[in-house]
């Protein structure tokens, strides 16, 4: 595609057109990822990188939808014709989109975050893995990346996000974030008046042992 060749700021008038392109069906989602997003996903305030992926994922009010184009396998049977059609991965392992301290929250581990989201257990392995290898050499940006998906619609990709913070501040010695995120717990996930709303018994379970650590 040639919209990641684009400026910024031409650019801009790109964006419903490319969002439209994304909604058709899991091949063309894929292949504007694949195509202008993460060649992009270095620039997080291009218009057409990451910020767009991230807006047109959040804007999915059931994560079931968002599914059926986003975290399913590809060469399905019998998906021809169908909106879950796609015969192309997400070209994450790539050797240029591996995470490195160069990367901030809001560019490429956005997209690593969204994909665990995958149906296929081995994949959602593999990127919560390199999450995890990422966040040990930038805590503070894992911390900005976790707090974009604390509440995301997605139970599988909440879960594994608190997952890596436990083990974060379980495995790197950073006291002043591991009060940081206690006081954020506490005030968001553990407090009386909010505890009802966190009933994943998972997510708890991370909360708890991160505030007995603090």
């Amino acid at each position: 595609f040639s919209l990641r060749y684009s400026k910024s700021s031409n650019s801009k008038k790109y964006k419903k057109v490319l969002q439209n392109t994304m909604n058709i069906n899991a091949q063309s989602l894929n292949n504007a990822v694949n195509n202008v997003i993460l060649p992009l996903s270095r620039e997080p305030k291009h218009p057409l990188g990451v910020t767009l992926l991230d807006d047109f994922l959040n804007g999915f009010n059931k994560p079931a939808l968002r599914d059926m184009i986003w975290c399913v396998p590809a060469n399905l049977k019998e998906s021809y014709g169908k909106k879950w059609e796609c015969s192309n991965e997400l070209n994450l392992s790539d050797e240029m989109y591996k995470l490195s301290q160069i990367d901030s929250f809001d560019g490429l581990p956005v997209i690593y975050a969204w994909s665990l989201s995958s149906v296929e257990n081995f994949k959602r392995q593999e990127y919560r893995t390199k999450l995890m290898e990422w966040a040990y050499n930038t805590p503070e940006q894992f911390y900005q990346l976790f707090l974009k998906f604390a509440f995301v619609n997605d139970p599988q990709i909440r879960s594994d996000m608190y997952s890596i913070l436990m083990s974060l501040l379980f495995e790197v010695d950073n006291i002043k974030l591991l009060k940081i995120v206690s006081e954020w717990l506490l005030e968001n996930i553990l407090s009386p008046q909010k505890i009802d709303e966190n009933c994943d018994i998972s997510i708890r379970y991370y909360c708890i042992n991160i505030i007995r650590k603090a």
